[in-house]
């Protein structure tokens, strides 16, 4: 098994061999006089980053499949006697690399080192050599097998190998597609993020983790079923409104209407709350001030925080205003007019978070979202909007828990 010691060097090592291989690639393209447009290195449009989060959200479905299905061929193998020995040997090792691979800062360095040193070599380079005598499948299949070569000279497992040659396979076939490396990047490392938190929620037993796994889910389906009906929709994901408002410098807007928004929540928050204690002075379900998810937060420490956070700042209002903006909302305005499809789908939005303590500021925050959706026609407004809320909020209860401990 591998100490956190040892993987720790075998990290440095696979880094170290990244950043080599990247700038052999630089050299050798720079020595063809190949152009930014030729490499990729130009960014995507905005209108492409749902396709891409798309296809990130299917590599992790295949990375898991894959996985389970190795998993069990190596159990299955334990009952061969003369393989017996090597199949326990690379499960445990697998286990171990999982359980060393869990820290934040060596996440950091391979998602901004490794992976873009990596895409220059393996895509920007070698892919791009071997397409000019070989078809896309073939060509991507090769530079799959060189990712799983040398991912076993840094970690002597078949299953970490094969993994990661099926994620470089993936991403080849996106960056064919997309002619963008940057493309490429955002897709793996929106995936390292969450195969990262799922890897979390697989090494603990308790039921937070199955709760937060839930959570991801949800979000992930509410924005694949957002992404399907705005495609029926639209000829087009830019025209449902993936792009910056125009002007683009309204995007520095953003955050000041998020701290608005959030001020308008808490408000009439507190008036709902004031409200409904007039009218039922008894009720037990009053004594709760905070809504759901601010209870859930207080309860949770650690990594578990750390996951619900990054569900409640990305995940939510990716997904969220994907479907409740870019479909819902349009499609009740196209039918019922401007005023009715704010009130409508605001009210729609407000029932689905489920908190009874919140339903008034969620519906106003709600009708802010789709006013700033409407003026601008960017859900990149609408959900920065709706993430700078969700980050104020998170932050202002760390702060208050910290300034109230537990006696």
């Amino acid at each position: 098994m591998l100490t956190a010691h040892t993987y720790s060097a075998h990290f440095a090592q696979r880094v170290l061999l990244s950043v080599l291989l990247g700038l052999l690639a630089w050299g050798l393209l720079v020595r063809r006089k190949a152009t930014r447009e030729q490499i990729g290195l130009n960014p995507p449009p905005s209108s492409q980053i749902p396709y891409i989060l798309l296809w990130s959200f299917g590599q992790i479905i295949a990375a898991e499949i894959c996985q389970i299905l190795l998993s069990a061929l190596f159990r299955a193998l334990q009952s061969v006697p003369a393989l017996a020995s090597f199949s326990q040997q690379q499960l445990k090792l697998t286990d171990s690399i999982l359980r060393n691979s869990l820290h934040a800062p060596l996440l950091i360095l391979l998602l901004l080192i490794a992976l873009p040193t990596q895409l220059l070599f393996f895509q920007g380079w070698l892919y791009r050599t071997l397409r000019q005598s070989r078809s896309v499948l073939s060509a991507s299949l090769l530079v799959a097998l060189a990712t799983g070569l040398l991912s076993l000279l840094v970690h002597p497992s078949l299953i970490y190998a094969m993994e990661h040659a099926l994620f470089f396979f993936l991403l080849t076939l996106l960056y064919e597609k997309t002619g963008s490396l940057w493309a490429a990047w955002i897709a793996g490392s929106f995936y390292g993020l969450v195969a990262f938190f799922l890897d979390i929620l697989r090494m603990s037993s308790s039921h937070v983790a199955l709760i937060l796994f839930a959570q991801t889910l949800f979000e992930g389906l509410l924005f694949l079923l957002g992404i399907v009906l705005v495609r029926r929709k639209y000829p087009s994901l830019r025209q449902a409104g993936f792009k910056l408002p125009t002007p683009p410098l309204l995007i520095l807007l953003a955050p000041w209407i998020g701290f608005a928004v959030f001020l308008l929540g808490t408000l009439l928050g507190n008036v709902q709350f004031q409200v409904l204690h007039l009218l039922f002075p008894h009720a037990s379900w009053l004594s709760q001030v905070q809504g759901l998810a601010d209870r859930l937060f207080l309860k949770l420490h650690g990594w578990s925080r750390l996951g619900f956070v990054l569900i409640g700042v990305f995940l939510a209002p990716i997904a969220e205003e994907t479907l409740f903006r870019g479909w819902l909302y349009t499609t009740l305005r196209n039918r019922f007019g401007m005023k009715h499809g704010l009130v409508l789908s605001s009210l729609l939005f407000a029932l689905v978070h489920m908190d009874p303590l919140a339903i008034l500021p969620i519906f106003a925050i709600g009708l802010v979202l789709g006013i700033v959706y409407e003026k601008t026609r960017s859900l990149w407004m609408s959900m920065i909007v709706h993430g700078t809320n969700n980050t104020i909020a998170f932050l202002l209860l760390y702060f208050w828990q910290a300034s109230h401990p537990i006696k």
